[in-house]
Parts: C-alpha cells; sequence; structure tokens
C-alpha cells in the first residue's frame, strides 16, 4: 500500500478496465475495493452448485461489446445466435398459441419504441405520459419499464432513456458475466475488503482513508456506484460541488434484484423451448397483477430466474422479505407449470444489491426533466486530481457492464496524461 500514481476506488468493471489500461501504460497504481470480492454488479453466484448471474447477464450491444471480444480471446462461452429465443407466455391461466405469443411481444418491444420515439425531442417527460399504462396489458407494460431501467414508469425520463445506444445484438452469457470480469481481476493489484472512506485532494495529489490506513497518490478514479456517492459514504475534501450533487440526485440508482429457484431435476417444460427459453407468466384479467418473465433451465441448468425491479420489487420485499420474494416466484411457477412443481424445489435465493452498503441499488436512470444532468458525471470530475468512472457515467451505454468498461478506461487513459505515462490505444485490451 505504498504511494502510487494512481489509486483506483472500486474493483467493478470501470475499476477493473482502468486497472486493465494503467497496466498496459506502465503507470503504478493499486485498486481498493471495499467488497470482499471483485466485479461489483457483475457477479456469478451459485445456488446448489449451480451458477448464475446475481447481476448482469447479457453482453448488451455484442457487436460492439468490448467484453465480448475478450470472453472470445479467453473462451469464455456465451450464447452465440442473436435472435431472441422463444418466449411463450402464460396467460390468464394458458399458454397462449404463436400467433398470440407474437401480438404479446410486440405489446412488449412496441412499449420502448414508444419511449426512444417520445424522448428523441424535447421536451422531456415520464415514460408514463408517453406509454398507455392503463390498456388491458398495462401492468405487463410497467414490469417491462421496469426492467429495463430500474425505475417504474412515471421515474423514468425519456430523454434519458432514448439517448441508450442499442445495437439490437444482446448475447447471454452462459460462463457468467461476473465470472469473466473476476478472471479479468485475478491478475490485477486489488486490494480486497478496503473500503475508502475519505478521500482528499492536495495541491499536488490525493490522500485516501479507510481501515487499510493512509495512501497517497497523484490520482484517484472513483468507480463506486452514484448510490454510495449520494449516501455520503465516502467524505471528500473539498466537498462534492453543487452541480455533481445535482447530477447525483438527478440520476439516481434504481432497484433491480433476482429470484432463484434450484430444483432436483429437469422439471419445467414450455413450448417452443431451447437453450435459453424465457417465458412469462401474467394475468391482465387481474388488476393487481405482478406479471413475471422467467428464465427457465438456462443452458440446461436445473434452475428458474426471475427478475423483478422498480416500485414492484419493493413492494414485495416490503410485504414479505426475500422469503416472500421467493415464495411469490414458486407460487407463480406452480400457476403455470403446476403444482408438482414444488416438490421438485430443493433451494431459493434471491439477490440484495439495495441492501448491499457498498452497490445500495441496481443501475442508474435520470429522473423526468433531468436527463441532461448525465453530462456532469459523464464529464467524470471531481476535483483535477480526483475523477469518475462507472456505468452512470456512460453517456450512451449506461446501465452496462460494457460502459462501465469503457468510462473506466477513459478516466485511466487522462490519469496516465496527468501522471506522465503512456497513452495506449485501449483496443490493444480486447483486439
Amino acid at each position: 500500500m505504498s504511494q502510487r500514481d494512481v489509486v483506483i476506488v472500486g474493483a467493478g468493471a470501470a475499476g477493473v478496465g482502468a486497472s486493465m489500461l494503467l497496466e498496459r501504460a506502465g503507470v503504478p497504481h493499486v485498486t481498493l475495493e471495499a467488497q470482499g470480492r471483485p466485479g461489483g454488479r457483475a457477479f456469478t453466484d451459485q445456488i446448489n452448485g449451480v451458477a448464475f448471474d446475481a447481476g448482469c447477464h447479457w453482453f448488451h450491444s455484442a457487436d460492439r461489446n468490448p467484453l465480448r471480444a475478450i470472453a472470445d480471446k479467453l473462451g469464455h462461452g456465451y450464447r452465440k445466435p442473436h435472435e431472441w429465443p422463444a418466449r411463450p407466455a402464460f396467460i390468464d391461466g394458458r399458454w397462449v398459441g404463436p400467433d398470440e405469443r407474437d401480438r404479446f411481444d410486440e405489446h412488449i418491444w412496441s412499449t420502448f419504441d414508444i419511449m426512444a420515439q417520445a424522448g428523441a425531442t424535447p421536451p422531456d417527460r415520464p415514460a408514463s405520459a408517453v406509454v398507455d399504462l392503463a390498456a388491458p396489458w398495462g401492468r405487463n407494460r410497467r414490469h417491462w419499464i421496469e426492467l429495463m431501467t430500474s425505475v417504474s414508469p412515471d421515474g423514468v425520463s425519456v430523454a434519458d432513456y432514448a439517448a441508450y445506444d442499442d445495437t439490437g445484438v444482446n448475447l447471454a452469457v452462459r460462463d457468467g458475466y461476473g465470472a469473466l470480469v473476476a478472471r479479468l481481476a485475478k491478475d490485477l493489484r486489488i486490494h480486497l475488503s478496503s473500503p475508502v472512506e475519505r478521500i482528499e485532494t492536495k495541491r499536488d495529489g490525493v490522500r485516501l482513508s479507510g481501515p487499510f490506513g493512509v495512501i497517497e497518490a497523484k490520482v484517484a478514479i472513483v468507480t463506486v456506484p452514484v448510490a454510495v456517492l449520494a449516501s455520503g459514504a465516502i467524505a471528500f475534501a473539498p466537498a462534492l460541488d453543487a452541480s455533481l450533487l445535482a447530477a447525483l440526485d438527478g440520476v439516481p440508482m434504481g432497484h433491480y434484484e433476482k429470484a432463484v429457484i434450484a430444483f432436483d431435476r429437469l422439471c419445467l417444460d414450455i413450448p417452443d423451448g431451447d437453450a435459453l427459453p424465457y417465458c412469462s407468466i401474467l394475468s391482465p384479467s387481474n388488476p393487481k397483477d405482478r406479471p413475471i418473465n422467467v428464465q427457465v433451465h438456462p443452458f440446461g441448468r436445473p434452475i428458474a430466474i426471475t427478475d423483478l425491479a422498480g416500485d414492484t420489487i419493493r413492494e414485495v420485499l416490503a410485504e414479505g422479505g426475500p422469503e416472500g420474494f421467493t415464495a411469490f416466484v414458486v407460487d407463480r411457477l406452480a400457476e403455470a407449470f403446476g403444482g408438482a412443481v414444488r416438490q421438485r424445489v430443493i433451494a431459493a435465493t434471491s439477490t440484495g444489491w439495495t441492501a448491499n452498503p457498498f452497490i445500495r441499488g441496481a443501475y442508474s436512470c435520470a429522473r423526468p426533466g433531468r436527463a441532461g444532468e448525465r453530462a456532469r458525471l459523464v464529464e467524470g470530475t471531481v476535483t483535477e486530481r480526483v475523477l469518475l468512472a462507472g456505468e452512470a457515467s456512460s453517456a450512451n451505454a449506461m446501465s452496462t457492464a460494457h460502459g462501465a468498461f469503457l468510462s473506466g478506461i477513459a478516466q485511466a487513459r487522462r490519469a496516465a496524461r496527468l501522471t506522465g505515462g503512456a497513452d495506449v490505444d485501449p483496443a490493444i485490451l480486447w483486439s
């Protein structure tokens, strides 16, 4: 923990990207990670010995995603066909036929077309102002908006949503997105269980302190989630300026959790299944319905994974806690696949991203009318010696691991210039 040119705070995708670039640039540096593992919101966990991604799981925009290119170099497996898998739908007590299923899919994706079109021109509005949520399938639209943004429709800026640039090539990572980031972190200079509590900018550098003691450097790159910054868990001297505080308030993190159910064998049979089948279970005739979509035995594994986000997951957890969440999912699976499914369940778990003090949420989404404040996070300076990186600091790949990774690399290049290091073409990391 001797003095370094650069200290990176956080070993998620942004911190790992920054460290990889600085290694190539020959800049002495160290990464301080608060948790006992690297990866941040990229984490491949296990249930009953079966791996699943507790956080990010898809190579978004995989045709230009550098982490997908790195996976190819490492032989790290992912779903190769880029077409979306079949999405069988169990609606109001029955599995619907292909024609109705296609109409259901169009209903989902048209929701996002509406949001993107509305966000392309001012004024900025909440998603709830442009999407009809009172229609027969309105609760399902709400569910999908929450999954895509981690926020409920009335809190989503359509301008911020429209700024996201998606090529449409999105590939699920078979061998684990978290496991890939952990592989990249393995040989980097990362100190785990080392939370930073204070960052002070001095005339000629920075001083960081925490349980590890004190470390001084020329530059710090802070990659922690914006919810952690907004919480005040890290004290800054001088204090964060008004524009940055406004950006942290205007572009907060939402909520997103997964429930994972393990079975004693493969037992969920759905129409038109494939290597990564997804299904939707919903009851639009019930005005209080909570739709779910399910990864059914992903990659042939005896588990099911369900995601809930926004206000919906907050309500479910408030009503029954993590156990209530997994019980709700088992109930819905039994509804669609039959009560015998309950006898096959051998374990259940759920994630706790919002409760984790080093994460405090899902990913960033601008409030309606405040999409422009993301630019302050993208600009990325606390002081001339303290730089910001992370998914929230990506102008058009926000909420993604590769957006975080690239923002960390960009700030590492900036830090290298400040410290006299070499200017390295980042493509060398994945080409």
